[in-house]
């Protein structure tokens, strides 16, 4: 024309679910505070440390199986609740979640290790406590611990969801 070139783009209206996920993303990514590359490095390296298999993590273990035990023994459902804040396996659970976010074989293999070893002296220090107190008729703890339903993967998701969180 007379005062100069004129360019237009046309595209076509993106679909409504595409504008609500952009949208909802970018208020995420306002709303949500985002970690400084230091506090990233410091969570790393406590989960790294965190998931090694040593005596400590041994001790929490066994530690927090006996007390599992017993609560199951005495149908007190504190008392199992109690051993599950003792026992250190979220820790190795997380850095596996993150090991495998992020395709970091060695962490995997860390992690991997003590979970596996964790649940080799649970399920050793279980058996031997059952042996050693057998009781006549199951209780409702145990009842209850032997058949998981949905709402218990439920609590569980959301447990870990707020550990990470926490963490």
């Amino acid at each position: 024309g007379e005062r100069g070139l004129c360019v237009a783009v046309v595209r076509r209206e993106w679909k409504l679910l595409h504008r609500l996920r952009r949208r909802l993303g970018r208020w995420l990514d306002l709303t949500i505070p985002q970690m400084a590359r230091a506090e990233r490095v410091a969570l790393y390296e406590k989960l790294q440390s965190g998931s090694e298999w040593n005596f400590d993590f041994m001790t929490l273990i066994a530690l927090s199986t006996g007390i599992a035990a017993l609560g199951l023994l005495q149908n007190s459902g504190a008392v199992v609740i109690g051993a599950m804040l003792v026992a250190p396996l979220m820790t190795p659970i997380l850095g596996a979640g993150l090991a495998l976010v992020q395709g970091n074989w060695p962490l995997l293999k860390i992690s991997g290790r003590a979970i596996a070893y964790g649940y080799l002296i649970a399920l050793g220090i279980g058996y031997v406590l059952g042996r050693l107190f057998p009781i006549p008729q199951l209780t409702e703890q145990l009842v209850a611990r032997g058949g998981p339903t949905l709402l218990d993967m439920g609590v569980a998701f959301l447990s870990g969801i707020a550990a990470a969180f926490c963490l």
